[in-house]
């Protein structure tokens, strides 16, 4: 037992005295800063940063077959059981797909595309097929059309 605890005080000794290396000051740099504190206020004082900007989000798949697979997948994996599109071809789906693109694009509020002909709403007020088909397009035809909550 003594050596087990032995053992780990010399564990826990090495990594303070890593941890307080890896803390030490730069030794060419004797006047107190560190070079990156320099490195930045250098680069501040000749030139102003450019501002962040976001970049929409990008999709891994490169071609259209591609896309169309991983946008089948997503859509699959939203629909419910039971749901009345479970029969739809494809090719259904994914033209369904790009048409819920490009209604959001001509400015068609969310709540108002409809993707799915003779589709009932839930209870609820929600058109499930729909949803899910345009969630699908949105995560993989058109993912610059997703609002975010500022």
């Amino acid at each position: 037992m003594k050596i087990a605890t032995k053992i780990t005080a010399l564990a826990a000794t090495a990594l303070l005295a890593f941890t307080l290396s890896a803390c030490g000051e730069d030794p060419e740099n004797a006047s107190g800063e560190s070079a990156s504190t320099q490195s930045r206020s250098q680069n501040t004082e000749s030139e102003t940063p450019e501002p962040l900007a976001a970049e929409p989000p990008t999709t891994s798949p490169s071609s259209s077959a591609e896309l169309d697979e991983k946008f089948l997948e997503v859509v699959r994996g939203e629909l419910l059981p039971g749901s009345g599109i479970t029969n739809a071809t494809d090719e259904q789906l994914i033209a369904a797909g790009h048409d819920g693109c490009e209604q959001v694009k001509a400015g068609v509020p969310l709540e108002q595309i409809r993707l799915v002909d003779g589709e009932q709403p839930t209870s609820t007020g929600y058109y499930m097929d729909t949803s899910a088909i345009f969630f699908g397009a949105q995560q993989v035809y058109c993912p610059e059309t997703i609002e975010t909550i500022d």
